[in-house]
């Protein structure tokens, strides 16, 4: 699932301010204490590093490497006493390697 540009853009906003009140204590737990319930669970997933996005991408490329590897060790098993699909075959896994 991909985030939209002006989500990005307003979490973005967001950040930025808070970054520029950091210095000042007192102007960072007024902006804190304005945030919304969802922002501020936004704000604590960025800064922890355990955003959902991060989680799925990495279990898509492990499902999608499994099934691509899978995919080659069947047609390299099945067609490797032809040689014209063999060829073929390498080709494929070049590409996709």
């Amino acid at each position: 699932m991909k985030t939209p540009k002006t989500e990005l853009d307003n979490f973005t906003k967001l950040l930025t301010g808070l970054i520029k009140q950091s210095d000042d204590v007192e102007a960072l737990c007024y902006a804190l204490n304005r945030l919304t319930l969802e922002e501020l669970e936004r704000v604590k997933t960025y800064f922890s590093g355990s955003a959902t996005r991060v989680i799925a991408i990495r279990q898509r490329e492990i499902v999608m490497g499994t099934f691509l590897s899978g995919m080659l060790i069947f047609l390299f098993n099945m067609y490797q006493s032809n040689l014209i699909v063999f060829f073929f075959w390498v080709l494929f896994s070049v590409t996709c390697v």
